[in-house]
């Protein structure tokens, strides 16, 4: 398995100890401070399971505990980023992970830190037989006429960047050709609408769509998914003719149930990968992948990932992945909108953290200058 040593980085790898797991029970394991143990630099303290603060003490079994620097982390659970900023103002946080409209607001603060990470805003599509979109002429015209730079610098503006790649950017260098492998494999995010009228009009003949095409546009409901949608719905009517899109935000439960059961047509989503490799990403969109719900399938793509999965040849597999990716955007299998980048309000005085763009940022290292 070619991408084997980026996968046991998930915690779901991480080592347990099996003996203490067997003494308080697989029910009662991780569910509080005292059934916990820790192999790394720190060790949990002062957490009952519930509460929304707790604190990491060093651990004097860690290998290289000469190199932890800290006397401690304390944790807290800030729902809203309004006040994890409020908390960072008054010097109550060091770190504080902000988004939404905070973040926007913030992109001019010195302590701002953005981070880049393995996370791709996208559109799921409803690709099931006779539905609207299953024509790929009329997804890809879809995608033409959307203006991603414009919905990055007018309406996110926290420092997110149009997606030309369904794989996020600084997820992998490709070791055989020394690129980046979003990059290597990026289209024009170029709004055109005068292409994909022409691919409206002919998708819509092709299918023996007449009248006008209604549209569901399904999200959840977040203000940044709200204000997204409404942009992306005058986007497609004002540039596609006899188009009409219905806008749903949705409570969690309420949105995988609508995807689930096929009910929409576009869905606003996220991949935010487990692990730094491509793989992570392609491999969902597979025939039949319970995390694709707007069934795209093609044979050919499905090929390309059984290939990549399958070999132990470097070459094969990055070139396989290649194929996978270029394939996905021939067929318009999803569409990419935009690369999150997290934000962070950082103490200036905090060095030595490891941002890691899969992944938990790690404070092992890290002190207070």
């Amino acid at each position: 398995m070619t991408y084997f040593n980026k996968l046991v980085t998930m915690p779901v790898f991480m080592p347990q100890d099996k003996p203490f797991v067997e003494k308080v029970g697989w029910r009662t394991y991780g569910t509080n401070a005292a059934n916990t143990v820790s192999n790394g630099a720190f060790k949990i303290t002062n957490w009952s399971g519930t509460s929304n603060k707790y604190r990491l003490v060093p651990n004097t079994h860690y290998y290289d505990k000469k190199a932890v620097k800290l006397d401690g982390i304390t944790y807290t659970t800030v729902p809203e980023a309004n006040t994890a900023s409020d908390l960072f103002q008054s010097g109550k946080l060091d770190d504080a992970t902000i988004s939404g409209v905070t973040a926007r607001g913030m992109q001019n603060n010195k302590n701002l830190k953005r981070v880049p990470k393995a996370w791709t805003y996208y559109l799921q599509v409803n690709q099931r037989h006779g539905q609207p979109l299953a024509n790929a002429k009329m997804r890809r015209a879809i995608s033409l006429v959307i203006n991603r730079q414009q919905l990055t610098d007018k309406v996110l503006a926290d420092g997110s960047t149009p997606a030309s790649s369904f794989v996020a950017p600084k997820t992998a260098i490709d070791p055989t050709t020394g690129r980046d492998f979003s990059q290597e494999t990026s289209t024009s995010t170029k709004q055109d609408v005068r292409t994909a009228r022409a691919l409206w009009r002919q998708g819509r003949r092709e299918s023996g769509q007449t009248g006008t095409v209604k549209l569901s546009l399904i999200g959840d409901d977040q203000g940044v998914t709200k204000n997204v949608a409404q942009f992306l719905q005058g986007q497609i009517q004002q540039n596609l003719a006899d188009t009409e899109i219905n806008i749903s935000n949705l409570p969690e439960k309420g949105l995988s149930s609508r995807k689930t059961a096929g009910q929409f047509n576009l869905s606003q989503w996220y991949w935010l990968a487990d692990f730094a490799d491509p793989i992570n990403y392609l491999g969902i969109l597979t025939t039949g992948n319970t995390m694709n719900p707007g069934h795209f399938s093609d044979s050919t793509y499905d090929q390309f990932i059984k290939t990549a999965q399958a070999t132990n040849r470097k070459t094969t597999y990055w070139r396989s992945l290649r194929a996978a990716e270029s394939r996905l955007q021939a067929r318009t299998g999803v569409i990419p909108l935009y690369y999150v980048k997290e934000a962070h309000l950082v103490n200036p005085k905090l060095k030595g953290v490891a941002y890691h763009v899969a992944g938990f940022a790690d404070y092992t290292r890290s002190y207070l200058d």
